[in-house]
Formats: structure tokens, C-alpha cells, sequence
């Protein structure tokens, strides 16, 4: 039996791409990252943009981790209906009003790989906040002005 599956390989080059093993690792990395996002089962060589866009990523992962331990995280619960309108649950969504970037979308947030983080934040503020069906009544994104 022959395997077709392919491998998806990020590249960084010494000196080129770095002076010493952990910047060469994480230039590969970020190579690898664009690499599996662009096209499975290609070969990415390290270019400078990607490490502008994981320094980027790395500065808004702290941030993040900062404003869930602030309880800066906010709940919208969207109303989710069938195609006659009828209501049948709601997904909740994080938004993070940042100071500068503006509102930060949940995508943003699990785009950071914050996912871990964010469904454990997500659970707390759900029980915190009352979600529906917890039994619990609290203030939603929708009950505010």
C-alpha cells in the first residue's frame, strides 16, 4: 500500500536567516506556519514578513492572556434560528475592545492559537454572565447600551 500523503516543510537558512538555533527554529517555524495556511505539502523558505507577522501574533497573545486575566473579554450571544426564524439557541461569541486596535473579533482571538485559553474563558464568563439554559441570570452583550 502507498502512501500519498505529502509534507509540509518550513525553511530558514544560516546565516541568512539567523545567527543562532533558536532564531534559525523559529524562522522555520513561521516559514512552516505560512506554509501549511498558503498550501499543504509545500516547502516555504523564511522571508522577513514572517517574522514581522509572529512578533505581531506573539505581542497580541500577551495581550490577550493580559485582558482574560483583567476580565476584559466580552460575551455577544448571537441568536441562532432555522430559515422560518424560529430561535433554537445562540452561539457565543468573545469580542476584546482593545485600546488601540478596536474591537477584536473571536477569529482574531483563536487566530492567535488562544483557543485553550479562550473555551475556558468562554465556560467561566458563560457561568459568570448567565448563559442561557445555565440557570442563571446575567447581563448580556444584547442588555447593554
Amino acid at each position: 500500500m502507498m502512501s500519498t500523503e505529502a509534507s509540509t516543510v518550513g525553511v530558514s537558512i544560516f546565516p541568512q536567516h539567523g545567527s543562532d538555533m533558536d532564531t534559525l527554529v523559529a524562522n522555520a517555524e513561521a516559514a512552516l506556519y505560512r506554509a501549511k495556511t498558503e498550501q499543504r505539502g509545500t516547502i516555504r523558505c523564511f522571508e522577513p514578513a514572517m517574522d514581522r507577522h509572529t512578533r505581531e501574533k506573539r505581542a497580541l497573545q500577551q495581550e490577550i492572556a493580559v485582558a482574560t486575566e483583567r476580565n476584559e473579554l466580552e460575551l455577544y450571544f448571537q441568536p441562532q434560528a432555522v430559515t422560518g426564524g424560529e430561535v433554537f439557541g445562540f452561539e457565543v461569541l468573545v469580542r476584546w475592545r482593545h485600546p488601540v486596535r478596536g474591537m477584536v473579533s473571536s477569529r482574531d482571538i483563536h487566530s492567535t492559537g488562544g483557543r485553550d485559553r479562550l473555551d475556558r474563558t468562554d465556560r467561566r464568563m458563560g457561568v459568570a454572565r448567565g448563559l442561557p439554559g445555565s440557570g442563571l441570570v446575567g447581563q448580556s452583550a444584547f442588555d447593554r447600551s
